[in-house]
């Protein structure tokens, strides 16, 4: 026995000894990095040297991870990396949803009051305050209390705020107005010194007139064609590179930012914010963790422009392959090698242009797909009930990117039945183009099991008040949008991303095959700081991540 005791003990202290707890967590997302353009890409990449391939070999690499919600959005995404919860728990269900009180949409990080710091330019009523739970940066200061610092750096409002939380003490995102790193008052009521330092430097204007070219060579881009008519051209009817980034400026201005945020130039920018922000805010050097958020939005802003399977959007991944292994190397030298624990993943992938498939003789195409469910769905209202009463126009009063929402005073006056109305608002919205199926969001709240996986992805992503009547789904090829494509959809090219976990913690390293979600991410990074994890956050730890 006194035997059996001594060997735990010294296995024990072994694991431990293995496994200190981080100085820094650091949790990264890539903005529509989907695991197939990953894919594509590790196929020209080099079999060393780089993260894509390499993370496997030094830390653990989800190969099955996908969202659990339909709505494949960045506020969405982002609230499911940081809280570990769905958009039905957590509250984000779309960046902007209509609000029937006011027939307006309302934008995910609303929050009245607020103001903008950092710029004059810098929008008010912005913050937390429509994120219903806790991050791991706020479950952080619950479990360490103020001496742990939480910042969370990126070009987009919401992929900061979102991923920082409530308790963040410093949430720093991009002013494409003035050029400048700007914030809001539910952080701090003046942006620190060292940063007022970097903005009155102008941080962007020093890539006014850079030339993006390609940073690998051509074998890497073989089979990419450079100009396609359904690509956004820059402000100097560029599409195609090399070029140089001036948004059609003589000195840099709002169209440069503009331009310059969706190049490779965005990405280093932030990246020279947050090695601004490990030394300035002393993050990782002590005994008490910190937690650094990165949101990488250039990448999404670049794929909107040209397509995933552009020249540009290959070049900003190669690119990014070689970022991820520089912050490797940064945090390294800044926190020390075994002392940080790092998440990347994304906050959504995305589809082809539907022009490429189409010609490949897939169903595909391209239309304002929720103005047109909305039309389809008010025709069949009115065919079977009639006009709406007291001269109204239409029976379905608004619509957003995922529901389409019924008057409900025009039908109690016209004494139809909510339900009716419904059933006959998702038949007719099953009719229009590009549509693959609408169901009745109170039928799926209700518990009812409708066809699989939509009405789980579905039911995962409505959350009360904020919800139509009625969720639309598109066809998995069809886009509502005048980019080259976008994302947004329950279909497997916008849901599925990369998960891996680099650092410290009890973890083996490898390829873990079994399916999970980027939830997972959070849940990961507080077992290995030793802290409750966030309340939201549900998912088990596959067995083959453990040591």
């Amino acid at each position: 026995m006194h035997r059996v005791l001594l060997a735990f003990l010294f296995i024990t202290s072994v694991v431990l000894a293995q496994s200190p707890r981080p100085r820094l967590a650091v949790l990264v997302s890539v903005d529509q990095l989907a695991t197939w353009v990953i894919n594509e890409v590790k196929a020209v990449l080099p079999a060393e040297g780089g993260f894509f391939r390499g993370a496997g070999t030094f830390g653990l690499e989800f190969t099955d991870c996908a969202f659990q919600h339909a709505g494949t959005y960045t506020g969405p995404g982002h609230a499911t990396v940081s809280t570990g919860g769905t958009p039905s728990q957590h509250g984000i269900i779309l960046n902007n949803w209509f609000d029937r009180k006011t027939s307006l949409a309302q934008n995910c990080c609303f929050d009245p009051g607020a103001r903008g710091i950092g710029s004059p330019t810098a929008a008010p009523n912005v913050g937390p305050a429509q994120l219903r739970g806790a991050t791991l940066g706020d479950a952080m200061k619950a479990h360490f209390g103020a001496p742990s610092r939480v910042v969370s750096l990126s070009w987009k409002d919401r992929s900061a705020i979102l991923m920082g939380g409530r308790s963040a003490d410093v949430a720093v995102w991009g002013d494409k107005a003035s050029g400048s790193w700007i914030s809001s008052t539910r952080f701090m009521q003046k942006l620190p010194a060292w940063l007022e330092e970097i903005n009155a430097a102008r941080p962007f204007d020093k890539w006014h007139g850079r030339v993006w070219e390609r940073v690998a060579p051509d074998a890497m881009y073989a089979g990419l064609v450079d100009d396609r008519v359904f690509e956004i051209a820059t402000a100097t009817g560029h599409r195609t590179l090399p070029r140089a980034v001036t948004g059609g400026l003589a000195e840099p201005g709002p169209l440069f930012y503009e331009e310059m945020y969706g190049t490779p130039f965005g990405n280093a920018a932030l990246m020279e914010l947050v090695e601004a922000a490990i030394s300035n805010e002393k993050l990782g050097q002590d005994e008490v963790p910190d937690l650094l958020c990165i949101g990488f939005s250039a990448n999404d802003s670049c794929g909107h422009r040209y397509g995933p399977r552009s020249v540009e959007v290959r070049d900003m991944t190669i690119r990014t392959d070689r970022m991820l292994m520089a912050l490797v190397a940064l945090l390294d030298a800044r926190v020390g090698a075994g002392h940080w624990s790092m998440v990347v993943t994304s906050d959504h992938g995305i589809r082809p242009a539907p022009e490429t498939v189409f010609q490949a003789g897939v169903d595909a195409g391209r239309g304002d797909l929720d103005l047109g469910a909305a039309m389809f769905a008010n025709r069949a209202l009115q065919q079977k009930f009639g006009a709406p009463p007291d001269g109204l126009l239409r029976w379905v009063v608004g619509f957003d990117d995922t529901g389409l929402f019924l008057d409900y005073g025009a039908l109690a006056k016209a004494k139809v039945q909510v339900a009716d109305a419904i059933e006959v608002a998702v038949a007719g919205a099953s009719e229009a183009p590009g549509v693959l199926r609408a169901l009745s969001v109170s039928a799926i709240n209700a518990g009812a099991q409708g066809p699989e996986p939509w009405s789980s992805l579905v039911r995962a992503n409505l959350y009360p008040g904020r919800s139509g009547d009625v969720y639309v789904i598109h066809k998995p090829w069809w886009t509502n949008t005048t980019d080259a494509t976008t994302h947004g959809s329950p279909h497997p090219q916008d849901r599925e991303v990369p998960l891996w976990f680099i650092g410290a913690g009890p973890w083996t390293t490898g390829y873990v095959r079994s399916p999970v979600s980027p939830a997972l991410g959070v849940v990961m990074l507080a077992e290995s700081l030793g802290i409750p994890r966030p309340p939201l956050a549900s998912e088990r730890i596959p067995d083959a991540a453990r040591r």
